[in-house]
């Protein structure tokens, strides 16, 4: 819900939910074997969000919080994230309860 709810074109809106439908499916497909690869999607999902956000299609706040969730979910399921987290501002990077697929 927090991608459909922020106002994005949605070219970009569609380039940020790949990643998130493509890990979704890959949890939910009752092959445990390939859980794994939804680590990949996830930085995946980062390095577009970063890349938003540095050429101005997402705001700092945005940007902000999409990687907050991001990087939680790669916490629960143990990953290890090798897309670097960036943000523009300490605010920002506010810790938020919510843990949900940000789409």
């Amino acid at each position: 819900d927090t991608i459909s709810n922020m106002n994005l074109k949605t070219s970009i809106k569609t380039s940020l939910n790949g990643p998130l439908h493509s890990a979704i499916k890959l949890l939910t497909d009752n092959n445990p074997s390939n859980d794994n690869d939804v680590c990949d999607k996830l930085d995946a999902f980062l390095a577009q969000v970063n890349a938003k956000e540095a050429n101005g299609q997402l705001t700092t706040q945005q940007a902000a919080d999409l990687r907050h969730q991001a990087t939680a979910i790669e916490d629960n399921l143990g990953c290890s994230s090798q897309t670097p987290v960036v943000s523009r501002s300490l605010e920002a990077d506010k810790p938020s309860d919510a843990f949900v697929l940000p789409f």
